[in-house]
């Protein structure tokens, strides 16, 4: 097993990959980082005495059952393809995937080519309490949806790609682009804002909160039946129905009527790789199959394309 969870000042993250295995009882057996003093330090906390700088040399030398790729996104791809041609027998892969739609179909490919499973962890897809916000809106909990709204920082193929994959999830359709924020020719990435239209008419509005000193992730859908919101970074989910009002007769005013279990998305780390280990070891099925994803990034790939050499 190869996992290269993150660690600060010599502790892990609660959630990390490697923190996932250990509770499943999945050996480490070797990991990969350029960096000798992250490298160390995760060699140390997690008691991991093959350490490398460079992922190929890993595979060659350890040759694992499972890869773990939890490196910068433009790695993605060739660390994933180097796995493939290594002979790992099940693949897990950080968001935002390849980062690109051209690249994610090239690893998928790839994948079911050798019959190899393969994970990506947009972690809310295999989190308990928005798997329960889907099967909910999937029933009409919310009605039809007609709009939504969400913000989040950092860039678009960063922390949006999430949130664009988010909606996805939880609308259940298809989104085109119809505007976006302008970007400069010369980037292929920014905190990039777009409105979204549905297959079905709904229109999505998503906005980067520029130059931040705080992290946030905020989805609020709008259905003809009621209303969810992923508010606190998106690890509270709340619905809201429509209640008479006691003061203005005739009028129906949104009230919270259910919150669905906070703060599950740490476990969430831990649910993507016993989902790898089971479809490995027993060959079940994935839930989320990996070509879900590329969706999401085609729509990224569109807004950027549209939002390049835009005078702002």
């Amino acid at each position: 097993m190869i996992a290269g969870g993150p660690v600060r000042q010599g502790r892990p993250i609660l959630g990390t990959h490697a923190a996932a295995c250990r509770e499943l009882g999945i050996d480490i057996i070797a990991a990969a980082d350029p960096n000798p003093a992250r490298r160390d330090s995760f060699g140390a906390w997690w008691n991991v005495t093959a350490l490398f700088d460079d992922p190929a040399q890993m595979l060659a030398t350890s040759k694992p059952d499972l890869l773990i790729v939890a490196t910068p996104p433009e790695t993605h791809e060739q660390i994933c393809l180097i796995g493939l041609d290594a002979g790992v027998r099940g693949i897990l892969c950080e968001k935002p995937f390849t980062g690109h739609a051209d690249g994610a179909a090239r690893v998928c490919a790839a994948a079911r080519l050798r019959a190899v499973p393969l994970v990506v962890n947009f972690n809310r897809r295999w989190d308990v309490s928005h798997q329960s916000a889907v099967e909910q809106l999937r029933q009409g909990a919310a009605g039809e949806l007609r709009t939504a709204w969400g913000c989040y920082t950092g860039s678009l193929r960063g922390n949006g790609s999430h949130l664009v994959d988010t909606l996805r999830m939880l609308s259940g359709d298809e989104w085109t682009i119809e505007w976006t924020s302008a970007l400069t020719s010369a980037t292929d990435d920014g905190a990039v804002a777009v409105v979204l239209r549905s297959s079905r008419g709904a229109r999505a509005h998503l906005a980067p909160v520029d130059d931040a000193s705080y992290f946030v992730f905020e989805l609020d859908l709008f259905g003809s039946a009621g209303r969810v919101r992923l508010v606190d970074n998106g690890n509270d989910i709340r619905f809201s129905h429509p209640m008479p009002s006691r003061d203005f007769p005739g009028y129906h005013y949104l009230k919270t009527r259910e919150s669905l279990p906070r703060d599950t998305l740490p476990s969430s780390f831990t649910r993507a790789v016993a989902a790898l280990a089971a479809a490995v070891e027993t060959g079940a099925p994935l839930a989320v199959q990996p070509e879900t994803f590329n969706g999401s990034l085609e729509l990224i790939d569109s807004a950027i394309r549209c939002a390049k050499g835009k005078r702002s």
